[in-house]
């Protein structure tokens, strides 16, 4: 699933976990939403690393628990999303 860079975050992860935008805010996550399980988190990931050229660390993947801290990855790592 190659996403262009311009996705948002939000629309990639709605995509993922097939839910309507709306639904998907900086707190949404595996806590949040019963369709983020841990499989649809291992497609998250993958989404993500392909849209944005980037591979994740194990650390940063234990960090990456909503879409707000998946942000807040990705920002270290030069990503605008």
């Amino acid at each position: 699933m190659s996403q262009p860079a311009s996705t948002s975050l939000e629309s990639l992860v709605a995509e993922v976990l097939d839910l309507p935008v709306s639904e998907i805010s900086d707190t949404a996550g595996h806590d949040t939403l019963p369709e983020w399980t841990s499989l649809a988190n291992i497609q998250v990931i993958n989404a993500v690393e392909e849209a944005y050229d980037v591979t994740l660390s194990t650390q940063e993947l234990v960090e990456a628990t909503s879409v707000g801290r998946l942000r807040a990855v990705l920002r270290t790592r030069g990503v605008t999303c």
